[in-house]
């Protein structure tokens, strides 16, 4: 065998090279650039200047498995075929094109991550643990356990905080942004813009993202800003018009805001926007609305920006196992993420990166019952009952009265047109219960849709199996094959020509 080993490496050498010159976009670009090892301190980025760009959007699908995607994809295409339109033109994502490689998304004391260490990962190129936010893992589990039980009350110890990838470029003097359908303080967002150990300290995240002073806020959120809200009866959105931000809170006011004014905070919900197929089009802007928003002020900066934007509930929906919901949102992704992906490729100077955190609820196209005929599943045993739908199981809870006397005709007019006298007494049960009649109500509404369908979910909770890459770069330096969640961060200060560090 050790006789072999030479012949072996020549033989490896040989073929990696004829790859080299055959298939240069093929090859993962990697070598093109040097990464050390991820750990704190150790971060090193070298990328030559001819692949450093000057913008760079990260697109964040959060909790978007592939099945999640193929649902989508083929929802989409179904809905082209009822409408006469031919699949094969009409079937595919905007992202597609751009799939390179896998992503690992373990944090650093779990096979399975929360978002909060996911968004650490990606956006420092630190793995940290459950529930920290751009602060490193602490090694004692007692003292984390005393600071959770604490609540939003805010941390006993302190961390090591590490600067996020967004505080690096506005060091650099690029303007950044935060777009998102959730909280503006939920966990990813808030991932890139505070240092804490408690992703449920949304107060205390709120007041270090106003500290920020980033150019463009967009997303929900309004309550954290409100001095009647919070717990310290700071008075939040009186600091934002005092930073001299153009505050808007609906649809029209941000379509009509000026770019030429520097920065704007939009909060258009007290908490999360409705989903995509709930949105109230006259009052909430949709995600592709916010991004082009965005971009449009933010490539004012002739020094470049970075901006995240990301599709928050798809993660939400998973959790509640509504493949509608998961179609609203994947698909309202899809536009904003075709609206930067044509952005980049109208210039050269731009990177699009496209990646989840994690994916969520273990959905699976194929279930039980279709053990023994699977191979003979046709595309019209799934979709019929998906494309009679008009809201999500979310939405059609929103428009129940009171009383409830009226859920046969919302959910018959909005979600199932067939519902059986049985199916309404299940439904109607939910609301004698002593709590959480709103979730019992949603899980047994998406329950009876999944029955209709081949779809299935293994939990309600994230899952560990690695998430898809997309990445656009305009002279196609990109990571490909399996990478880790810390090499994006790598990534993205290589290309941008920043360094990311720990934070005094």
């Amino acid at each position: 065998m050790n006789n072999n080993r030479p012949a072996i490496f020549l033989i490896s050498c040989t073929f990696y090279i004829i790859n080299i010159f055959l298939f240069p976009n093929i090859v993962s670009t990697w070598g093109q650039a040097s990464f050390d090892s991820i750990v704190p301190g150790k971060l090193k980025i070298k990328v030559s200047p001819e692949n450093r760009v000057k913008n760079l959007i990260l697109l964040i699908p959060d909790g978007m498995g592939v099945t999640h995607s193929t649902l989508a994809r083929w929802y989409k295409g179904a809905d082209n075929l009822s409408n006469g339109t031919s699949d094969r033109a009409m079937t595919s994502l905007a992202i597609d094109e751009l799939a390179c490689g896998l992503v690992r998304t373990y944090s650093s004391n779990s096979l399975i991550t929360d978002s909060a260490a996911a968004i650490t990962a990606m956006g420092t190129g630190h793995k940290t643990q459950s529930g920290f936010l751009a602060v490193l893992p602490r090694r004692d589990q007692r003292e984390l356990d005393q600071d959770h039980q604490l609540g939003s009350a805010g941390a006993k110890h302190e961390e090591q905080s590490v600067q996020t990838i967004l505080e690096a470029a506005k060091l650099s003097g690029r303007s950044v942004g935060l777009v998102v359908t959730s909280e503006i303080q939920h966990a990813t967002p808030a991932g890139l813009s505070a240092h804490v150990n408690n992703r449920n300290a949304m107060d205390v995240i709120a007041k270090q993202q106003v500290d920020q002073q980033m150019d463009v806020v967009l997303g929900g959120g309004a309550d954290y800003l409100l001095p009647e809200k919070r717990k310290d009866k700071e008075d939040l959105l009186a600091e934002i018009k005092r930073q001299k931000y153009i505050y808007v809170s609906n649809r029209e006011e941000l379509l009509k805001t000026n770019t030429h004014r520097p920065k704007v905070w939009g909060a258009f919900a007290p908490l999360d926007l409705p989903y995509d197929f709930d949105r109230d089009p006259k009052k909430i802007p949709s995600l592709k609305e916010m991004t082009e928003k965005a971009i449009e002020i933010l490539q004012r900066n002739k020094r470049g920006f970075f901006v995240m934007i990301e599709g928050s509930k798809i993660d939400w929906a998973a959790h509640a196992n509504d493949p509608v919901g998961v179609i609203s949102e994947v698909l309202s992704f899809d536009d904003a993420a075709k609206v930067a992906i044509d952005f980049a490729k109208k210039r050269n100077d731009t990177v699009v990166i496209i990646a989840a955190d994690h994916s969520t609820g273990g959905l699976s196209l194929g279930s039980y019952q279709l053990d023994k005929n699977y191979e003979l599943t046709p595309w019209n045993s799934v979709f019929p009952p998906l494309l009679k739908v008009k809201k999500t199981a979310a939405g059609v809870f929103a428009l129940l009265d009171k009383d409830r006397t009226n859920i046969q005709s919302v959910v018959k007019e909005n979600y199932l047109p067939d519902l059986s006298p049985e199916e309404l007494k299940i439904l109607a049960a939910t609301f004698t219960l002593p709590t959480q009649t709103k979730e019992k109500f949603i899980a047994e509404l998406v329950r009876l849709m999944v029955k209709r369908t081949p779809l299935s979910w293994t939990t309600i909770g994230h899952t560990g199996e690695e998430v898809v890459l997309y990445v656009y770069h305009p002279k196609m330096f990109r990571p490909t094959g399996v990478v880790s969640n810390t090499d994006i961060a790598a990534y993205m200060a290589g290309v941008l020509g920043i360094k990311l560090g720990k934070l005094d």
